[in-house]
């Protein structure tokens, strides 16, 4: 049986798995696709979803800088130096 499953035992038990999923196998089939096309679109497809949620991120984070300043800028305009 270890010769036939080739991974490593975890206290020398392994089980077999008859049925698996329409998503397993999608899954199984998109790694191992061998077509270059779909390959690079879809890597540009996950790059372009990266950067826009990156951007987003920056435009929260400058977003609430800017509020941070004004509030700043309003809180020492309230001081009185005598």
């Amino acid at each position: 049986m270890e010769k036939l499953i080739k991974r490593p035992l975890i206290d020398d038990q392994a089980f077999y798995v008859e049925e698996v999923s329409e998503l397993e196998k999608e899954s199984f089939i998109d790694m191992c696709s061998d077509d270059p096309l779909e390959n690079a679109l879809t890597h540009v497809e996950r790059e372009i979803f990266s950067i826009d949620d990156r951007t987003d991120d920056y435009v929260r984070l400058m977003d609430a800088s800017i509020e941070v300043a004004n509030i700043e800028e309003d809180d020492d305009s309230d001081i009185i130096v005598d």
